[in-house]
């Protein structure tokens, strides 16, 4: 199977244009380069289309100078890979959706995905679960948090959230801490 580099940077722009222009030919208005929030019962995202990647997910670190995400072997079938190379982003790199929670509202659910790091560098990689709200910013009791996983070979990332009546959409965040890679496969949002 053969890796499919997205160079954020200058195809995420294109193709977001070519999105605006059909949007606004068939809708009526302009889209915008935010994560899709569609409402969803469930979810199980194996990242096995770059359409539907570039629909569905963001990031902010695009143009960061050694910073690169690619969609390539995960572990079952394909997957994405976010890198940093040393001297890029300080941070680390951020990958977001965002989804509606409508159908998920009372309820609880399970979020997990199977990650492994990779490189030189002191990589972690971690998934984050953040419950937004009309009129307010996220606090601390809005951010669920999986443990840093530092492991060479894939392993299961999860948490559990109480989707309260006002949460509006829960924004999801594959997150990779310091330089080296970190890959994701295999998200999978089930209510319990």
């Amino acid at each position: 199977m053969s890796n499919s580099t997205v160079d954020l940077g200058s195809w995420f722009h294109g193709w977001l244009a070519c999105v605006v222009a059909t949007c606004t030919l068939s809708c009526g208005h302009a889209g915008t380069s935010s994560p899709s929030t569609g409402s969803i019962d469930a979810l199980d995202d194996h990242f096995e289309s770059a359409h539907e990647f570039a629909l569905n997910w963001s990031t902010d670190a695009a143009r960061d100078p050694g910073v690169a995400i690619e969609l390539g072997e995960g572990m079952s079938g394909r997957g994405v890979t976010l890198s940093v190379a040393e001297g890029g982003s300080s941070g680390g790199v951020v990958l977001r959706r965002r989804i509606d929670t409508a159908s998920l509202r009372g309820t609880r659910v399970k979020v997990h995905v199977h990650a492994r790091v990779g490189g030189t560098g002191a990589a972690h990689a971690r998934l984050e679960l953040t419950a937004e709200s009309p009129g307010s910013t996220p606090g601390y009791q809005d951010v669920t948090r999986s443990r840093d996983s530092a492991a060479l070979e894939w392993l299961p990332l999860g948490v559990v959230a109480d989707i309260g009546p006002e949460t509006t959409s829960l924004l999801i965040s594959l997150i990779l801490d310091g330089t080296g890679t970190a890959s994701f496969d295999d998200l999978v949002i089930e209510q319990i």
